[in-house]
């Protein structure tokens, strides 16, 4: 039977490589070297690096944003709703740092990486991160700082100063090894995602054909990764 596709955590874990997972400094990265380790063991345990029956690998990205994300607590679809309804956008955690990136990009990485399975590749069985440009690591502020800038009249927010648990300050994926194995690297830079991800949201608020928009934010995307790496940014 052909093998599963690879499963995706929803972010980065403790570890920034694409090794086991060492394990993490609070439930959430926790949760996820548990998965990696799950994985792993079932891997050794009844596969084998050898066989091709079925070949097993985990995928990380790092914190995805994109249109069409409308999960509460997340902070891309938290500020589209409060800046449309003319509401002030509360933030927390301001100064922890995070490696943002598209969509589109570690999904490109996942069909990259499901391919060399459907082929036999037994080598691919494994971890692999699919993480932004370095670039692409700025914090909360920051961000919030691009979109409200993007968004123009309306996009309010302040700091949310009650007690939450408390978050890793600095999230970092290293995807060396993507980059390596699957001939997979990241294209689009912090200020494109931002004006993608936004730029998809009004045109949802405008009443566009969303259906529309998107095939055309993938069909723009695609091109760009047929680009020799160095002509890629301001193509969006």
């Amino acid at each position: 039977p052909p093998p599963p596709p690879p499963h995706p955590p929803s972010g980065p874990v403790g570890s920034d490589l694409s090794t086991p997972a060492r394990g993490g400094d609070d439930p959430y990265s926790s949760s996820k070297a548990c998965a990696e380790l799950l994985a792993q063991a079932y891997r050794r345990s009844f596969t084998g690096r050898d066989k091709r029956d079925l070949l097993i690998a985990t995928a990380r990205a790092g914190n995805v944003i994109g249109g069409g994300d409308w999960a509460r607590d997340r902070l891309m679809p938290d500020a589209v709703r409060a800046f449309g309804a003319g509401e002030v956008l509360l933030i927390r955690a301001p100064h922890a740092v995070r490696p943002w990136q598209h969509v589109l990009e570690p999904l490109g990485g996942y069909i990259a990486l499901a391919e060399r399975l459907l082929n036999g590749e037994a080598r691919q069985a494994d971890a692999f991160n699919f993480g932004p440009l370095p670039g692409n690591a700025r914090s909360v502020q920051e961000v919030v700082d691009a979109v409200a800038e993007l968004w123009g009249d309306g996009a309010q927010y302040r700091v949310d100063c009650r007690d939450y648990p408390p978050e890793t300050r600095l999230l970092s994926i290293d995807s060396a090894k993507a980059m390596t194995m699957l001939d997979w690297c990241p294209r689009l830079d912090l200020t494109t995602t931002l004006k993608m991800t936004v730029d998809w949201y009004r045109a949802h608020l405008r009443g566009a054909d969303m259906r529309g928009v998107t095939r055309e934010q993938v069909r723009v995307y695609m091109e760009t990764r047929a680009m020799p790496f160095d002509e890629v940014h301001g193509e969006f």
